[in-house]
């Protein structure tokens, strides 16, 4: 499997963002200090197979256009109109694409 020249930066913002995500307060805040610490990720920055799920996640965090940024989305207004629920779902699949990326920077790691 190729590893885009990125993929190490891209997966310590991952990381950092998996920080902000564990940790306390609600989980919109949670969520959206996530989405602040991956803001220079982008979907090519990773293996072509984790590439469809990662544009998805971005997606669903910046569907929804701010005042200020028409027509591109912001995780500030998306985030505001999810209910909590939709907001718990969001961050298991953030967490769960990260399970995934560690799996393939480990075996990057081990020269796989």
């Amino acid at each position: 499997m190729p590893y885009p020249n990125d993929f190490l930066y891209a997966f310590a913002k991952l990381e950092r963002a998996i920080e902000e995500l564990v940790g306390a307060g609600e989980v919109k805040d949670r969520l959206d200090a996530a989405a602040r610490a991956s803001f220079m990720i982008f979907a090519e920055d990773f293996p072509p197979d984790l590439q469809d799920e990662y544009r998805a996640i971005h997606e669903a965090l910046t569907w929804l256009p701010g005042e200020d940024h028409p027509p591109k989305g912001t995780a500030e207004t998306t985030l505001e109109s999810m209910t909590e629920d939709e907001a718990a779902a969001l961050s298991k699949r953030l967490l769960s694409f990260y399970i995934d990326a560690a799996e393939v920077y480990h075996k990057r790691l081990a020269g796989y």
